[in-house]
């Protein structure tokens, strides 16, 4: 499965799959376009609001995309080309952290690149998975880190997203030998493979 490494993920290229989607979608449906893009914004601002609402003091996201050649000849447009991942035929597989601020603010490891990943993923489709720790609490925070945890898994097709699974769990043991204990699995049959 072809990945990026966070720190190698480039605000302009996520910009540039935007664009080409969208002039895809000019030309393929007219100016139906324009809805595509309002909705895929509602459902990037629905998976922004919904990761920030659960993300903890350190944070891990994976997005899978389902990308696609989406460059459509045009004789009045010019774009650069599209990265040579999006011929590939397997999701493209991006992971970074998130981690808390002293003011409460999340802070992502892909900087700028936060929201223009989540609207590649609501226009594209895909996965997400947010795994997070907190500690806010100091009752949840054991000596050898966080004692609580939850992992919520989106998918997202034809510009809607859905919380397909969500799992809690506790740490249980010590030091180097802390395991996760499932608390709670709203789909445990789900397997996104």
């Amino acid at each position: 499965m072809p990945s990026i490494d966070a720190a190698d993920l480039s605000a302009d290229e996520l910009d540039l799959l935007i664009t080409h989607y969208l002039h895809r979608q000019a030309h393929v449906i007219g100016p139906g376009w324009e809805a595509i893009d309002a909705t895929a914004a509602g459902v990037r601002d629905q998976l922004s609001k919904q990761i920030m609402a659960t993300a903890g003091d350190l944070t891990t996201v994976d997005v899978w995309l389902m990308l696609f050649d989406s460059a459509h000849p045009c004789s009045q447009h010019r774009y650069d080309p599209l990265p040579e991942y999006v011929h590939d035929d397997e999701p493209l597989h991006i992971k970074f952290t998130m981690h808390r601020h002293v003011d409460g603010q999340q802070g992502a490891d892909i900087g700028n690149c936060f929201t223009p990943l989540l609207t590649v993923l609501a226009l594209y489709g895909g996965v997400a998975r947010s795994l997070a720790f907190s500690a806010d609490d100091p009752t949840l925070r054991g000596e050898g880190g966080p004692d609580r945890g939850i992992a919520i898994t989106w998918e997202v097709e034809n510009w809607e997203a859905e919380e397909v699974r969500r799992q809690e769990f506790i740490y249980t043991g010590d030091g180097d030998k802390r395991v996760p204990v499932l608390q709670s699995d709203t789909n445990p049959g789900y397997d996104a493979d």
